[in-house]
């Protein structure tokens, strides 16, 4: 073991770093120019989080904002399961979070309509998860609201199906799905209060109606 210089005698003096045969000392200058590079370099890596997010299957360019929601996660289910796809989670200022899910499945065609049974298996399923999630926590489903909502797009009008499901406020207030067939692929927002129940309506329609254009236009 090597001795420890500290212990069996006089502790050598630090030397400087050489460069050339010559040492070579930082200086103010090279300091400031250091200091400078670290800021750059921090502030590149921060300007990378808050750039569009594409999605390749798609091409779709998923923002770091929409209509007041921040992007706060995206989740790879694709690497693990293909045909699962990719989820992009924002989040508002109130704390309602809404997850945008686009996957395929694995299936060469999806269909464009949205009274098709791939979107009312989707859609059944999606109610399944909530339910089963609800199981877990005590307390029984229930489904008050669904219909078919409509949004204006550049391209016309789109349909997707709309559901509310009934949640007691103590487990964060009632959660809202929309799917919709876009690109090939099949859309879905599920979109949950925060914890204290709070839920600004108009925001969250402005939410997931600008989701919908997204994938159309």
């Amino acid at each position: 073991m090597m001795a420890n210089p500290s212990i069996t005698g006089a502790i050598r003096p630090r030397q400087p770093v050489m460069s050339n045969g010559r040492p070579l000392f930082l200086s103010p200058t090279n300091m400031t120019k250091n200091i400078f590079l670290a800021v750059a370099i921090f502030l590149g890596a921060s300007l990378a989080v808050a750039e569009p997010i594409v999605n390749v299957s798609t091409g779709l360019s998923f923002p770091d904002s929409i209509a007041g929601y921040e992007r706060v996660g995206v989740t790879d289910f694709e690497s693990k399961k293909p045909g699962v796809g990719f989820s992009y989670t924002y989040r508002s200022a109130e704390g309602v979070s809404a997850s945008i899910y686009v996957f395929n499945l694995q299936l060469a065609q999806i269909p464009s309509d949205i009274d098709s049974p791939l979107i009312a298996a989707v859609r059944k399923a999606a109610t399944d998860d909530i339910a089963q999630v609800a199981a877990t926590r005590g307390y029984s489903l229930r489904l008050p609201f669904s219909a078919t909502a409509s949004v204006k797009t550049s391209k016309g009008v789109t349909k997707v199906t709309y559901d509310m499901f009934r949640i007691p406020a103590a487990f964060g207030g009632n959660t809202f799905t929309w799917i919709w067939p876009a690109r090939n692929h099949i859309f879905k927002i599920r979109l949950t209060p925060s914890a204290s129940g709070e839920l600004n309506t108009e925001l969250m329609q402005e939410f997931y109606q600008a989701v919908v254009r997204l994938s159309i236009e």
